[in-house]
């Protein structure tokens, strides 16, 4: 395998410096059989050719750009009524049934539409804190793209990576779980056991009964 990353080079060649993450991902690396040249950035062209492939057509859905996200909450029925109340300034009504209705209209200051989406101010001092307000049918994507596609990071740093661009109502607890049933986190995580021997002092009631080297 060529490649221009020299860092891959140095973790296959250095293990004695590696310790912990590292020699996992070597021990990981392993299970392939190839050798790894660097090349140079400058002279590696044939992957310069290919990330300029012209003709293939993306797929919006999968971007989830912004038009694909306001129509989805065109069809939502709990989300075209919060664009309706936020775009007539309406008073939202006091007895719902609706759970999720009624978590977004406690959430209507900090709601606007802006380019034809819902956003979320999270912080009134910066005006450039939005937030996408997803409908509940783009959360696994939201996640897939926040999560699988940028390296399986716990969930403390996946929490803040989703919310620095998405909202929707009990996303702190599909984000946890998310991660918690994560097949390729749980694999690279390092099992501890959840019961261990408790440790007694060992007593010696004379001179000489036990004996230990410190080797």
């Amino acid at each position: 395998m060529f490649t221009d990353q020299k860092s891959l080079k140095w973790l296959l060649t250095q293990t004695k410096e590696h310790s912990g993450r590292l020699w996992r991902w070597v021990n990981k690396f392993r299970e392939f059989q190839c050798r790894v040249h660097h090349i140079a950035g400058s002279k590696n062209t044939v992957a310069d050719v290919l990330s300029r492939v012209q003709g293939v057509k993306a797929d919006t859905h999968k971007a989830c750009s912004l038009d694909f996200v306001r129509k989805q909450q065109d069809s939502c029925p709990t989300l075209s009524k919060i664009k309706f109340l936020l775009a007539s300034k309406a008073t939202p009504p006091e007895n719902v049934d609706n759970m999720e209705l009624k978590f977004f209209y406690k959430e209507l200051p900090k709601l606007s539409v802006g380019k034809d989406c819902i956003f979320r101010h999270s912080c009134s001092d910066d005006p450039g804190s939005e937030q996408i307000v997803i409908p509940q049918n783009l959360t696994s994507r939201a996640l897939q793209m926040m999560h699988d596609k940028l390296g399986h990071f716990r969930t403390a740093m996946t929490s803040a990576r989703v919310k620095e661009r998405f909202f929707w109502p009990s996303m702190s607890l599909n984000i946890e779980q998310w991660c918690r049933n994560c097949l390729p986190c749980q694999k690279r995580k390092n099992l501890v056991p959840s019961r261990r021997a408790p440790l007694h002092p060992i007593v010696t009631r004379r001179p000489g009964e036990l004996v230990t080297i410190e080797f």
